[in-house]
Order: structure tokens, then sequence, then C-alpha cells
């Protein structure tokens, strides 16, 4: 619980319609459903992916040079 989600749509109005919902957070967890604040019904974890936190981007440093 408190992880931040994507949901994945299981039906597009329109073709340019974004495969994902926008970032929710999860309320509660089951061996294979998931509860969010902006659904009230069950997910299936299947259709769910987690947003990295920044804690979890790999961000490489810049590299710095030197000058002579």
């Amino acid at each position: 619980p408190g992880d931040k989600v994507l949901v994945k749509s299981l039906f597009k109005s329109g073709t340019f319609d974004p495969p994902y919902s926008p970032l929710t957070t999860v309320v509660a967890i089951t061996r294979r459903a998931v509860l969010t604040e902006e659904n009230q019904t069950w997910i299936h974890a299947s259709r769910l992916k987690r947003c990295p936190t920044s804690s979890t981007l790999d961000i490489p440093s810049k590299e710095r040079s030197t000058s002579d």
C-alpha cells in the first residue's frame, strides 16, 4: 500500500488515447488484485505498472572533463 501505479485501460475510446490511466495510489493488495484510490473496484495485478520513484531511477552523473 502507498505505491504509485498506472492502470492499463481495458477499452480505448479513440485511436490516440493513452494505454494507461493517470497515476494513482494503491490502497490494498491481495495475492492477485489491487485496490486503488481512483477505482473502488479490485483490479487484476497484470493490468498494473509500477511507477519508478526518484530513488529507483538510475540517473547517470555528468562526466567531468578536466582542461589542461
